[in-house]
C-alpha cells in the first residue's frame, strides 16, 4: 500500500470525470468497499479519497490517470504487469488499440518537433493539451499493444 497526499479539488474532479464516462459512485463503492455515501462525499470534494481508496480504484478500472493523481503529476516508473485489461483480446479489439496507438505516436511526434525548436508558443497550447489530456491512455494503448505482443511471440515459439 502507497502513502499519499492528495488534492482534494484534483481528486473530486478525476473521480466525477470517471463517474461520467460511466465509472458510477456505485460502481466506485462496489470496486472499493467503500459506503456510497463514503465515496459520494470523495467525488463532491468533501473528503479526501483515502490511499485505500484509490489503490483499490485503480486495481478495478486500471485507470492510469489515478496513477497521475497519487504522483501529483510528478513523473514516476512502475511496472504495468497487474493493469486489468481484456483477458481475450479479440482482433477487433486490437486493431482498434493499434489505431488509437499510431494517434498517439503522430502526437507523440508532433510534441517532440515543439520541444525540438525551442520554442514552444500559444499556437502550440492545443497540441500540448491533448497529449497532456491523452498521456495515460497511451500508457495503457502501449502497454496492451507490448503485452500482446509478448503473449503472440510466447505462444509461436511454443510456451505456454
Amino acid at each position: 500500500m502507497f502513502e499519499v497526499e492528495t488534492d482534494v479539488s484534483r481528486a473530486s474532479e478525476l473521480l466525477r470525470q470517471m463517474n461520467d464516462e460511466g465509472v458510477t459512485v456505485k460502481l466506485m463503492a462496489v470496486h472499493t468497499g467503500y459506503s456510497y455515501q463514503q465515496t459520494w462525499k470523495f467525488l463532491a470534494g468533501e473528503a479526501n479519497p483515502t490511499p485505500e481508496f484509490l489503490n483499490r480504484l485503480f486495481v478495478a478500472t486500471g485507470d492510469l490517470r489515478i496513477v497521475g493523481l497519487i504522483t501529483m503529476g510528478r513523473p514516476c516508473f512502475f511496472h504495468l504487469c497487474d493493469l486489468p485489461h481484456p483477458t481475450v483480446r479479440t482482433a477487433e479489439f486490437l486493431h482498434e488499440t493499434i489505431e488509437q496507438r499510431q494517434k498517439d505516436i503522430d502526437c507523440e511526434r508532433y510534441v517532440l518537433q515543439i520541444l525540438a525548436d525551442g520554442k514552444i508558443s500559444e499556437t502550440d497550447r492545443p497540441a500540448v493539451e491533448a497529449y497532456n489530456k491523452s498521456f495515460y491512455e497511451a500508457i495503457k494503448h502501449a502497454f496492451i499493444i507490448h503485452d500482446s505482443l509478448v503473449e503472440e511471440f510466447e505462444k509461436s515459439a511454443g510456451k505456454p
